[in-house]
């Protein structure tokens, strides 16, 4: 199997590989990529329309959480 090359790739992968879904703070994580630069490539993705962003709750801070979800 060909491994991902560019980070929109990585993140599409990662996202495939548990099942279609994360949070973004645990993509966040296993990618290993500040949020700062986490969040433009997350827009270039929906706009591609293959993510989607929706609201999952609040985390232990009272922060709302966001699932992305594949397309």
């Amino acid at each position: 199997m060909i491994r991902p090359q560019s980070l929109q790739d990585k993140i599409l992968w990662e996202l495939a590989s548990h099942n279609g879904k994360l949070t973004r703070s645990s993509l966040r994580r296993r990618m290993k990529i500040k949020q700062a630069n986490l969040d433009p490539i997350l827009d270039d993705l929906v706009n591609q329309r293959k993510i989607k962003r929706s609201e999952s709750g609040v985390d232990k801070r009272g922060r709302p959480k966001q699932t992305i979800t594949l397309i």
